[in-house]
């Protein structure tokens, strides 16, 4: 059984999306600068964090407005690279995911280009520059402790620049990205997309 979390989530420098694209809508504003979001721009987000996978008709219904609106929206912010749709294991449930923050001490000069490669690997959630008594620390991710121990082993043994590693498995994970919310709808518009995101149980076991 796999499990999933979906969340739409913010980002700066991120140009990759997973959410299909929409139609366009000549009724959006371009006079708009790029990277501001307004109350609309925070309210389609807010609708895709409860459920990303949403018909554009829903999202419109539950908005106000023409659900081509709401997909242009969208559009334009995937493109600016503000914000996109993923999907990951569930990290709260210990039986999917280990998760385990490394430190990682790297000899001087050298800390970005560890981290760029250590990025690279599909394992790695992320990778932060820090000061003080590490130079880096990364969030891995892997199917058990067995698997956790050979990856920490293939990622850190031997790879140049680095001088030693600190590893510390996550016990709990009491919250998590996908629980974040922007609070721009209110209750009952929340209760609506998340009436649709759930099926009712007779239709999850159909």
């Amino acid at each position: 059984m796999f499990s999933a979390c979906y969340g739409a989530a913010f980002h700066r420098e991120s140009a990759t999306t997973r959410r299909n694209q929409p139609p366009m809508d000549t009724q959006f504003s371009a006079a708009q600068p790029q990277g501001e979001l307004d109350e609309l721009d925070r309210a389609v987000v807010h609708a895709l964090q409860i459920h990303p996978r949403a018909p554009w008709t829903l999202v419109g219904d539950v908005l106000g407005v023409n659900p081509v609106t709401a997909a242009r929206r969208w559009h334009r912010l995937e493109d600016a690279g503000l914000a996109w749709v993923t999907a990951y294991p569930r990290l709260s449930d210990a039986r999917l995911v280990v998760t385990a923050v490394v430190e990682i001490d790297t000899e001087p000069g050298v800390g970005e280009e560890v981290a760029e490669a250590l990025a690279a690997d599909p394992a790695v959630a992320n990778v932060k520059l820090t000061a003080g008594s590490r130079d880096l620390v990364a969030t891995v991710q892997t199917t058990g402790l067995d698997a956790l121990a050979h990856l920490s082993t293939v990622l850190f043994r031997g790879r140049p620049g680095v001088r030693a590693t600190r590893t510390h498995v996550a016990t709990a994970m009491p919250t998590e990205g996908s629980r974040w919310r922007l609070r721009s709808l209110d209750a009952a518009q929340c209760a609506r997309l998340e009436a649709a995101a759930c099926p009712a149980p007779d239709a999850a076991r159909g």
